[in-house]
């Protein structure tokens, strides 16, 4: 029951009934997968969390504490009650986390990554079918955003997706990888998101690399063919950028609305825009209006106080949004809970990781359980590892009594 009603929460986060950031069915599945460990634990099923244990997550549990604490200050200060709902998103990706690690051994991550698939072909089912929510922008272009309420979400979790499988297939294998990474990337591309297409392009190169440094051996590719496929790789790519910046006369609404011309105007910005566009756009301009909450912390939400900003919204940038929201302190308490659980993840892991950290620049994603798992999975797979080492050990010190 308590793996089901993970998984569950896996395969219901891509529906949304509701208006964003309201409570789901699929949150409402965390929920039970706490009660369901707790039971297990009374019950006997489970070690009840040792102090070990606890010591283990000490960095994370004092940013949590930080977190209530930074919130509440300003609940009271500004009289305003909207402090309280970031709080919540914390404490449910803490309950989120704790899960994550208690449940994931060997046969849960199949089973999960058999739900990550079936995730992908159950957007494939609806797009087919025409069931699909679009966004339309207000001058008349639109994005497909599947079953969710925002395209960036859309091509988040379908990102996430196909990193769970990577994760999964480089670690205990999986063949079929290639066909739900092909599915991912097209609905993506309709979903024309710029800041999850960096993160994929990341990936996708990362990867490639990878699996060429892996097998080079295997394939026996001469040297002097190498340094030629080099060459033109790097060419191509040289082509390919300078073939997509854009003019500074460039104006989106007199283009295609395409993924391309979504990127070219990233580009105008930073080349014609200026730098200051392209800050107030993502509401990075806060940190250089209001610098000295980036030491104690502005605390998460009422975002229409910051009237100087060009925009009253959150910060498009998940380690700015944390650093100015909560302070130098907890940040780094956060930072070092996870450079912990990361620092021996392998190469390819790092890869997978990286891109999605890398893509986390532009958006805020940590408000997402599946952002956690993604760079917490390196440390489950060593874990079990360490745990199979052992066990195996024991038992041949077994057999030789």
């Amino acid at each position: 029951m308590t793996q089901a009603a993970f998984l569950l929460f896996v395969f219901l986060k891509q529906f949304y009934i509701k208006s964003s950031g309201s409570i789901g069915i699929a949150d409402l599945c965390i929920a039970f997968c706490v009660i369901f460990l707790v039971l297990d634990i009374v019950r006997g099923k489970r070690k009840m969390p040792s102090v070990t244990d606890l010591k283990r997550e000490k960095f994370l549990i004092a940013f949590l504490i930080c977190v209530v604490i930074i919130n509440l200050f300003f609940t009271i200060k500004d009289h305003c009650r909207d402090y309280e709902r970031y709080t919540l998103y914390w404490i449910f990706n803490g309950a989120a986390i704790w899960c994550f690690l208690e449940l994931a051994d060997k046969d849960f991550l199949k089973k999960l990554n058999g739900v990550c698939k079936i995730n992908i072909l159950t957007q494939a089912v609806i797009w087919v079918l025409g069931y699909g929510r679009v966004f339309t922008e207000y001058w008349g272009p639109t994005r497909y955003m599947g079953t969710f309420n925002d395209p960036n979400q859309y091509a988040f979790y379908l990102f996430c997706m196909i990193l769970l499988i990577s994760l999964y297939a480089c670690n205990y294998g999986d063949r079929t990888a290639p066909i739900y990474y092909c599915l991912g990337v097209f609905f993506m591309s309709i979903s024309k998101s710029t800041g999850i297409f960096l993160g994929l392009m990341l990936y996708t190169v990362g990867m490639a690399i990878w699996f060429y440094v892996r097998y080079r051996s295997k394939w026996n590719i001469p040297r002097k063919t190498e340094m030629t496929l080099g060459v033109v790789l790097i060419l191509a790519a040289i082509a390919i950028v300078i073939k997509i910046f854009p003019g500074p006369d460039f104006n989106l609404k007199n283009t295609d609305y395409t993924m391309l011309t979504r990127i070219q105007e990233k580009i105008w910005k930073v080349l014609y825009g200026g730098n200051s566009t392209m800050l107030s756009d993502r509401g990075m301009d806060r940190v250089a209006l209001y610098p000295r909450y980036l030491l104690l912390g502005a605390g998460e939400g009422n975002f229409n106080r910051f009237l100087k900003a060009a925009q009253q919204n959150e910060i498009h940038c998940s380690f700015l949004n944390i650093w100015f929201s909560y302070g130098v302190i907890p940040t780094v308490l956060l930072l070092k809970w996870l450079w912990e659980k990361m620092r021996k993840i392998s190469a390819v892991e790092w890869i997978i990781a990286g891109s999605l950290i890398v893509e986390s620049f532009l958006l805020v994603n940590y408000r997402q359980p599946f952002f956690w798992m993604i760079l917490l999975y390196g440390y489950i797979r060593q874990k079990n590892q360490e745990k199979t080492a052992s066990t195996l050990s024991f038992q041949q010190s077994d057999d030789i009594l």
